[in-house]
Formats: C-alpha cells, sequence, structure tokens
C-alpha cells in the first residue's frame, strides 16, 4: 500500500507540475541565484506583496516522512516572502514546524486531495479564492514557480 501511495504521490506531482511550463525551474533556480537582477528583484517583490492578501494552506500526513520533510521547505518560503502558512493535518498527527494544525474538516476534499500528501494550495480570502499549487514533494525552487504561476499576470507586466 505505502509503495502504491509513493507512485501517485509521483504521478500527481508530476501532473501538477507540468501546467508550469511558461516559466521553467532552471530559469527560476537561476534567477534566484543572482539576486542584482533585475527579474530577481521583481519577482521577489511580486511573491512578498502577493504573501500580504495570501496564505498558503499545507495539507500533511504527520506520520508520512515526505510530509515531514516537506515542511521545512514550506516554512523557509513563508520565511522568505513574509507569508503565512496554515497546516492541515489529514491524519490528525502534527509535525515539526506545524504544531499548531488544524484537523481537516473536509477542506482536502476541496481540493480533490485523494493521494498521498503533502499539498500546497495558495488561499486569498479576500477574494474567496484557493488555488492548489502542488500535490507532493516540490523544491523550494518549485514552489516558488508554482506560486509565481498564480500570479503570472503580474509577472509579464
Amino acid at each position: 500500500m505505502k509503495k502504491i501511495q509513493t507512485i501517485l504521490s509521483i504521478v500527481f506531482t508530476g501532473i501538477c507540475l507540468s501546467s508550469y511550463a511558461q516559466i521553467s525551474t532552471d530559469e527560476i533556480s537561476s534567477f534566484f541565484e543572482t539576486k542584482s537582477d533585475p527579474k530577481v528583484v521583481r519577482y521577489r517583490k511580486i511573491l512578498k506583496d502577493a504573501g500580504e492578501q495570501c496564505f498558503i494552506l499545507y495539507l500533511f500526513n504527520g506520520a508520512d516522512k515526505n510530509c515531514q520533510a516537506f515542511a521545512p521547505i514550506v516554512n523557509q518560503f513563508c520565511n522568505r516572502y513574509g507569508w503565512k502558512a496554515i497546516g492541515i493535518t489529514l491524519d490528525g498527527k502534527t509535525i515539526e514546524g506545524f504544531t499548531d494544525a488544524k484537523e481537516d474538516n473536509g477542506i482536502s476534499q476541496s481540493f480533490d486531495i485523494n493521494f498521498a500528501p503533502p499539498a500546497i494550495a495558495i488561499v486569498n480570502p479576500e477574494k474567496n479564492e484557493s488555488q492548489l499549487i502542488s500535490c507532493g514533494m516540490i523544491s523550494l525552487n518549485q514552489l516558488e514557480e508554482g506560486i509565481m504561476k498564480k500570479f503570472e499576470k503580474e509577472i509579464t507586466k
């Protein structure tokens, strides 16, 4: 069963990330390595500004090693850009960095989370909008890329 969950997690991660083709991970990685690059400055500002309007929902199973390993990446993103993250535990167990996580009250079903987490969603309470960003383990660069994809209109201005 664990092997099937891992395979499903990999498949769903690929599906989620395949929609981010317009801004490549390599492009983002190279941008963020050169902090003085005007594009880096602009992307960082977009992400910081978005964090004033939105927050991250981190859906996880506390007993899952991938979820435990991904939590520091989520927190690193939040610390870097000033975002707030709310943990949603799907199995009732918390993890380091998300000890105040809320139990899933059905919110995971609104994102169709029927596979092995972790999963990241962005919520904009002012606009009453939410969007699933990733399903499964991803890197910090991929998380940045996925969230920037959400704000792509501002990036391409």
